[in-house]
């Protein structure tokens, strides 16, 4: 039987795949989540072969594509900015990707009808357009 960090692992994938549709691999994928918002992993702070939350960090601004300003999840900074060609070195960080929110879930469900999720930016369901509430009452019946 799978464990649950087996589980998240291949939802994870699976999400970020079908959110970067143009990506070949899933290491390609995890490249195009490096953005706003995106969660790294800091090797580098990791002494012990344990996920200490301090290790983790988010994209909190990036102003060309070049430079990233990232803060810990812990709540101190550990380093103010980074540059891409850091992040992507496999040595110092890795990818982890952007939160899988609801709306990044049901993107990957509706692939076929991508025309039906891109309404998803709104933050609340009164907020979405009529035909996607409709599809969602649908899926709670």
């Amino acid at each position: 039987m799978k464990t649950l960090k087996q589980i998240q692992e291949e939802n994870r994938k699976f999400i970020i795949m079908a959110n970067n549709q143009t990506a070949k691999t899933y290491e390609e994928a995890l490249e195009m989540e490096l953005d706003f918002g995106c969660i790294i992993y800091d090797i580098l702070d990791n002494i012990s072969d344990t996920q200490a939350e301090c290790n983790y960090h988010k994209i909190i601004y990036s102003s060309n594509g070049i430079m990233f300003t990232v803060k810990s999840l812990d709540g101190y900074n550990r380093f103010n900015d980074v540059c891409l060609e850091n992040l992507l070195c496999k040595d110092y960080f890795k990818i982890i990707g952007k939160p899988l929110t609801l709306s990044r879930v049901l993107i990957a469900f509706g692939r076929e009808s991508l025309d039906l999720w891109e309404d998803l930016t709104k933050e609340t369901l009164e907020e979405q357009n009529e035909k996607m509430q409709r599809k969602f009452n649908e899926l709670i019946k």
